[in-house]
């Protein structure tokens, strides 16, 4: 019977770091090469392969040669409860992403609305 693999004890210490965060935001859900991430986050191309190798090394990611190039992708398999974790940490983030977006839309609407004046309602007596 194959055993599941153990994860990391730092796995979601190595995971949380803010970089390592975006890093695998990135590649949850397609493969990437290291220097198509480094055009997306504020990094260099060498301290993308240095984050890249503290998430292989914790299990979080999995590397795939192609010629000169390796290709990245999150192990969401092989990360069981942590997969998990990190799924409902990006499922809040969006949700308070959406009610943020819904207040100042509000916000803005109650703007564009000129206050009512007494006696232009309509619900006045004459």
């Amino acid at each position: 019977m194959p055993t599941k693999p153990t994860p990391h004890p730092d796995a979601l210490r190595i995971a949380m770091e803010p970089r390592r965060l975006h890093i695998l935001e990135l590649v949850w859900d397609r493969e990437m090469c290291v220097s198509d991430i480094a055009e997306t986050v504020p990094i260099s191309m060498a301290a993308v392969s240095q984050h890249l190798a503290r998430l292989k090394a914790a299990g979080l990611v999995s590397v795939r040669a192609e010629g000169r190039k390796r290709y990245y992708r999150a192990t969401r398999a092989d990360l069981g409860a942590l997969a998990i974790v990190l799924e409902s940490f990006w499922t809040d983030r969006l949700g308070a992403l959406k009610g943020l977006a819904e207040s100042m839309e509000r916000a803005a609407d109650r703007s564009r609305t000129p206050p009512e004046t007494p006696g232009t309602s309509g619900d006045e007596l004459p």
